[in-house]
């Protein structure tokens, strides 16, 4: 399994060489990234999970470079992949837990 997780987080870095270049830093954060949804998808047996996560990723990404979403002074500096996949990676794990609460692996205590 865990060279499948490597590979697919390779292919998921390659895939964004075009939108992101060659930026070693930045290609670490989209390997980890891919990486971390492909675990997820392993995980949950689904690939549902790191779809919504990075559709929402993308989604805001949209938003951002098209204006209609603002980041507060202290983020606008930061706009770019690091920012917008430690946005990915609460939501991805959000999503998460929903899952393992519904299928029982997840308890909340009250």
């Amino acid at each position: 399994i865990a060279i499948g997780l490597l590979i697919q987080a390779v292919i998921f870095a390659t895939f964004h060489v075009p939108a992101y270049g060659l930026d070693p830093i930045t290609l670490g954060i989209i390997f980890g990234d891919g990486f971390v949804i492909a675990a997820i998808d392993v995980y949950t047996e689904s690939i549902s999970t790191g779809l919504l996560a990075h559709i929402a990723n993308n989604a805001l990404s949209f938003a951002v470079v098209s204006g209609a979403v603002i980041f507060p002074p202290l983020f606008n500096h930061a706009v770019g992949p690091a920012t917008l996949f430690a946005i990915e990676i609460p939501i991805l794990l959000a999503i998460l837990a929903f899952k393992m609460y519904r299928k029982g692996d997840l308890k909340i205590i009250r």
